[in-house]
C-alpha cells in the first residue's frame, strides 16, 4: 500500500498505565500496548514510528505525565506530526482535556491521531468521529468517577475498620508481615521516639533534640526508610540525604499514632480530576482510639502536649528553668517572667508579672526562684505521697475489682435516667387527660407539654452519655490506674526537675501576698479514683 499523496507521517507512539485497578488486565500492559502499536504501524505504508513515550504508573484522569509532556514539546518542535495509541483510554479519560487534545490542540500542530482498537484515525475523510470521540470519552471519564467514587468508599470502610491503607508507615512502625493493614512496633525506631518524649520532657526544645539525634548519627526518619529497602520520597527533605529538623521532631511529638489511636483520612484530593491534596476538617478524620500497641503511654503524650502549648525562655547555658512557662500572675492571670540581679557576687532570681513588668498595669507579685522551687518541690512530694497511697488501696481492692464497682454505680445511675425518662413521658400523656377535663388551658397544655419534652429530650441526652462511659468502663478505657505508676518511680524527690515539674503540674498561680496555688495534673482522676475507694469501703462495711 503507497503512501496516500505521496505524504509520509513520521510517529510517536504513546503507552500509559496506571495503578487503578481498573488499568492492570494483561491486554493493557505495557509490553502488549507496544507489541500491538508496532504491528499496527508494520501495516502502514505511510507512517514510519520515530520513538516512543511512556508513562507507566500514571493516571489517565488528568495530562500532568511527565513522558507525555516530554512528547508534547517534541512535537512542538516538528520531531512528528502522528501520534499512535492503543485506545482512547490509553490517551486519557478525562472527557474535557482528552476532547481538546484531539480535537483542537493536534489539528492545530497538523498531528494526525490514532486510536487503533477504537478505530479513530483524524487523517481519513470519514467525519464521523466528531460524533463517535466525545462519547468514548464520556464513557473513559465516566469509568474514572466510578472508579475513585469506588475506592473512596471502600477506603472509608478500612479505615472505619482500623486498617492501615497508606503507602508508608509512621517513623515506629512496621507493617505486619502476615496483614500489611496493621501496624507493629519497629523496636529500633520506637526507643527513638520514646527518646524524643523524654527529652522533651526533661525541658529540650525541638531543635535541641534534633542536633542531639543528628550528633549521635541516628537517621532520620525518611534516611531510616531507605535504610530499610523502601523506595521513599518526602517533599520535606532538603538535601540529598536528610537529617533531623525541629519540624520533624515537631510531627512526632504531636502524633496520637504513638499512643495507639489511628487518624486517617486527614487530607484527601476534592475529586478524581484534581489531585491537589487538601486539609479535611478534623470531624472528617476516620480515627480508632487502641487501634495498635502504643509506644508513648497516654498521661506522657498528654503532658508533651502542654509543653508544647507553653511559652518557655531557654537560658543561655541552653537548660530551661523547672518552672518555666507553668507560673501565672494569680490576679491578672498573665504569666510571670523570671529575672534575676547579681548582688555581692551573687545572682539572686525571682520571678515577677508579666503584665506589670511590661508596663501593663497589675502589681510585680515578685517570688524568690529559690524559694518558690522549694516549696513547689514540697508541695509536689505531697502530692506524690498522697497519689502513691491512693495507688496502694486501688491495687489491694485490684483495678478489676474497681472497675466492676464503678460499672455498677453507673448501672444504678442508668436506671434512674431511665425512669426518670418514663415518669416524664406519663406526665407528658397525662397533660391531654387534664386538658379534656378542663383542668388545664391549652395555652397552660403548650406550655406544659414543651417543658416535658424538653426534660425528656435533656434526660436522653444524659443516658446517652452515661451508657458511652460505661461502655469505655467495660472496655477499660476509663477509670485506669495506669497513670499512678509514672509517679511511684520518683518516690520522694530531692530536687526539683523540669521531667517532675511537667508530669505533674499544670499551673501554679502566684498571689501578691506571696500565696501560690498549685493545679496539679490527673486531679479529677484522682478525686474520682479516691470517691469510688470510698464508695466501695462502704458498701463492705
Amino acid at each position: 500500500m503507497a503512501a496516500k499523496n505521496g505524504v509520509t507521517y513520521r510517529a510517536f507512539a504513546y503507552l500509559r498505565l496506571s495503578r487503578e485497578d481498573g488499568d492492570k488486565e494483561e491486554s493493557n500492559s505495557i509490553a502488549n500496548q507496544r507489541q500491538f502499536i508496532m504491528d499496527y504501524v508494520s501495516r502502514q505504508d505511510d507512517i514510519v514510528l520515530m520513538r516512543e513515550y511512556c508513562d507507566d504508573g500514571f493516571t489517565g484522569t488528568n495530562f500532568e505525565r511527565p513522558r507525555f509532556r516530554m512528547m508534547m514539546s517534541a512535537i512542538e518542535r516538528g520531531e512528528a506530526d502522528c501520534v499512535i495509541v492503543k485506545d482512547l483510554s490509553r490517551f486519557g479519560r478525562d472527557y474535557i482535556d482528552s476532547g481538546k487534545y484531539i480535537q483542537k490542540i493536534f489539528p492545530m500542530l497538523g498531528v494526525r491521531f490514532i486510536a487503533i482498537n477504537d478505530n479513530v484515525d483524524s487523517g481519513r475523510s470519514d467525519r464521523s468521529d466528531d460524533l463517535i470521540i466525545p462519547f468514548k470519552n464520556l464513557i473513559n471519564d465516566s469509568y474514572c468517577r466510578d472508579l475513585s467514587l469506588k475506592l473512596r468508599g471502600q477506603f472509608r470502610v478500612q479505615r472505619k475498620k482500623g486498617e492501615y491503607i497508606g503507602a508508608y508507615v509512621f517513623f515506629g512502625y512496621v507493617k505486619s508481615k502476615t496483614d500489611r493493614h496493621k501496624l507493629e512496633i519497629d523496636p529500633f525506631a520506637a526507643d527513638v521516639v520514646r527518646e524524643i518524649f523524654q527529652m522533651k520532657l526533661k525541658g529540650n526544645s525541638q531543635q535541641q533534640i534534633a542536633d542531639d539525634l543528628n550528633a549521635k548519627g541516628i537517621p532520620a526518619p525518611a534516611e531510616y526508610k531507605k535504610l530499610c529497602g523502601l523506595k521513599y520520597q518526602s517533599g520535606f527533605q532538603q538535601g540529598a540525604e536528610s537529617c533531623w529538623t525541629a519540624v520533624a521532631v515537631t510531627r512526632i511529638l504531636t502524633n496520637r499514632i504513638y499512643t495507639g489511636c489511628l487518624e486517617q483520612g486527614k487530607r484527601s484530593t476534592p475529586n478524581y480530576k484534581v489531585k491537589k491534596m487538601v486539609e479535611r476538617p478534623q470531624d472528617e478524620w476516620v480515627v480508632v482510639e487502641h487501634n495498635h500497641e502504643p509506644i508513648i503511654d497516654d498521661k506522657v503524650f498528654t503532658a508533651v502536649q502542654r509543653v508544647l502549648k507553653r511559652d518557655t525562655r531557654i537560658s543561655k547555658n541552653g537548660v530551661v528553668r523547672p518552672l518555666s512557662g507553668y507560673l501565672y500572675c494569680g490576679d491578672c492571670k498573665n504569666q510571670m517572667v523570671y529575672r534575676s540581679v547579681k548582688r555581692s557576687g551573687v545572682i539572686h532570681g525571682y520571678y515577677v508579672c508579666g503584665a506589670n513588668r511590661a508596663g501593663r498595669g497589675c502589681s510585680s507579685h515578685s517570688f524568690s526562684a529559690e524559694k518558690l522551687e522549694e516549696a513547689v518541690l514540697r508541695a509536689i512530694n505531697a502530692w506524690i505521697k498522697l497519689v502513691t497511697d491512693v495507688r496502694k488501696d486501688s491495687q489491694k481492692l485490684g483495678d478489676e475489682r474497681l472497675k466492676f464497682y464503678r460499672a455498677q454505680r453507673y448501672d444504678d445511675l442508668i436506671e434512674a435516667k431511665r425512669r426518670e425518662i418514663d415518669d416524664n413521658k406519663d406526665y407528658r400523656m397525662k397533660l391531654y387527660e387534664s386538658l379534656v377535663d378542663g383542668v388545664i388551658t391549652r395555652e397552660e397544655y403548650v406550655t406544659l407539654r414543651q417543658r416535658y419534652t424538653q426534660k425528656i429530650e435533656e434526660c436522653q441526652e444524659e443516658l446517652k452519655r452515661l451508657e458511652e462511659e460505661l461502655g469505655k468502663i467495660n472496655d477499660g478505657l476509663l477509670m485506669s490506674c495506669s497513670w499512678m505508676d509514672h509517679f511511684l518511680q520518683y518516690g520522694q524527690a530531692e530536687s526539683l526537675n523540669r521531667e517532675l515539674v511537667m508530669l505533674a503540674v499544670d499551673q501554679i498561680f502566684i498571689y501578691e501576698d506571696k500565696r501560690f496555688e498549685i493545679v496539679f495534673n490527673f486531679k479529677d482522676e484522682l478525686e474520682e479514683i479516691r470517691k469510688y475507694l470510698d464508695y466501695v469501703s462502704k458498701e463492705a462495711g
